[in-house]
């Protein structure tokens, strides 16, 4: 991963627009009979919200009932583009609306799954639930925080301060209860080895143990429910398998971004990626994986030949075209060295973020050697760059940016004129040959650049409403 941008997080500031969303949701849940309860962050929904996303637990098997009403109340309040993850019984409805800059987060949850075992069915969650003082059907505070501390430690081994509060709170007013919830999903001696723990204020702990009490918790279901365990496990399974292996590009979005030097890819990149973080409500590093060029599983020639000690590597980068272009030969064999590095290392890249659904980013990809090949002295004919870039793994989206040769020139003095001229016209060459190129006028601030991004990836890449 590329870490040269300075990517920010964008927060969704909840309002009236995402309340009456909200509700007009839940209320259409409860006139179809579907029951459903908020699973923690409760406090002021569907008014206010404390978080980044709203998590609700629906009946198991309403789920299409659900997805059917959720979709009508995106269309209904002005939401353009949906998109959908999912992840055993969770699934993730991100709307979107560049056009009004909205942008909304729910999630779907059929009872509370992890790699396969359920820890809490939804029947349990409902018969510990209530009403807020807005009408809304939440977790009561003990099983809220046993929720709560159950879930930042089996999943994600960290307890972040403000819940080890809240936990502690609800732990020294019910005590013997909470006990007995923990009983019932880690089993007695687990169970009991945590309630120590917690009496002692020791949360780094419990979250250092947190694999321990996982795989304690998964035991203790798979004696309790062994059919159930054994289906949703090996249902877990084939959604990983269908993941990496079988529909590898269903869970995959590829974008590169092209131009010469000074023409700003670092900004847009920067611009576009701090857009995507706030329409899928949540920090741009957490839903991007950003390359510079290659994969790099080969390294550069140049430094594989220092280290061979057979030459000196040249490193002075500031000048992207100060070697001479190779003999015809050792061009093909360099072409085929770099080629190969995609070939090996895009679908190792693809299949690591399909496992998150993250989108991957290429700050110049195999084009370059179409544009550019001066900058890795490749000496070939127009065609024979093309076919090894047409064997490589096609990105979904190719944004290539423009602007005239004289205003790039003055942003960055790396290239001459000619050489911009010459870049300029083999993009645009480039963007004849496919539909998945995609030109922007570079001539824009980055901030109008990035929203035209913004909106052919989203009518490319999401669900269309409007």
């Amino acid at each position: 991963m590329n870490n040269e941008f300075n990517f920010l997080e964008a927060r969704v500031e909840w309002d009236e627009r995402h309340a009456s969303l909200l509700k007009d949701f839940l209320d259409g849940l409860a006139f179809h009979g579907i029951r459903y309860v908020i699973l923690k962050n409760d406090d002021g929904l569907p008014y206010e919200n404390h978080s980044k996303d709203v998590d609700i637990v629906i009946e198991p098997s309403r789920y299409r009932d659900s997805a059917r009403i959720i979709q009508s109340c995106y269309k209904k309040h002005g939401v353009s583009h949906y998109k959908v993850h999912k992840f055993e019984r969770l699934r993730c409805w991100y709307g979107m609306n560049p056009d009004t800059r909205f942008a909304i987060h729910i999630d779907l949850l059929e009872g509370f799954l992890h790699k396969g075992f359920e820890m809490f069915p939804f029947d349990v969650l409902y018969a510990h639930s209530q009403k807020n003082d807005n009408g809304i059907q939440v977790l009561d505070d003990l099983m809220g925080n046993v929720v709560l501390l159950l879930h930042s430690t089996i999943c994600y081994h960290s307890i972040k301060e403000k819940y080890a509060k809240s936990i502690a709170k609800t732990f020294q007013a019910e005590k013997d209860d909470f006990a007995v919830l923990l009983k019932d999903i880690l089993g007695v001696s687990a169970a009991n080895e945590m309630v120590t723990l917690l009496a002692a204020g020791r949360y780094k702990e419990i979250a250092k143990k947190g694999k321990h009490f996982s795989h304690q918790s998964k035991f203790r279901l798979l004696i309790k429910h062994p059919l159930f365990s054994i289906y949703n496990v090996a249902d877990f399974l084939w959604e990983k398998v269908c993941r990496l292996l079988l529909n590898l590009n269903r869970y995959n979005t590829m974008i590169s971004v092209h131009a010469p030097d000074g023409t700003g890819k670092t900004t847009f990149i920067e611009h576009f990626g701090n857009e995507l973080g706030f329409y899928y409500v949540c920090a741009a590093n957490d839903l991007l994986d950003t390359y510079h060029f290659r994969p790099n599983i080969l390294p550069n020639l140049g430094a594989a030949g220092e280290k061979a000690g057979v030459m000196k590597q040249d490193k002075d980068f500031t000048n992207p075209h100060r070697a001479k272009p190779t003999g015809k030969l050792s061009s093909l064999l360099r072409m085929t060295y770099y080629w190969l590095d995609y070939v090996v290392g895009v679908p190792l890249i693809l299949r690591k973020n399909a496992q998150f659904d993250k989108i991957t980013i290429f700050d110049r990809y195999i084009y370059d050697f179409i544009s550019d090949p001066e900058r890795t002295r490749i000496n070939l004919p127009f065609r024979l760059r093309m076919m090894f870039a047409k064997l490589t793994k096609k990105p979904d989206i190719v944004f290539i940016l423009e602007a005239d040769a004289e205003t790039i020139h003055k942003r960055k003095q790396e290239l001459t004129i000619d050489e911009i001229n010459h870049q300029l016209k083999s993009l645009h060459r480039l963007a004849v040959s496919g539909k998945y190129f995609h030109i922007l006028d570079a001539m824009k601030t980055p901030e109008e650049i990035a929203k035209d991004a913004i909106k052919l990836a989203f009518d490319l890449t999401t669900n269309k409403l409007q």
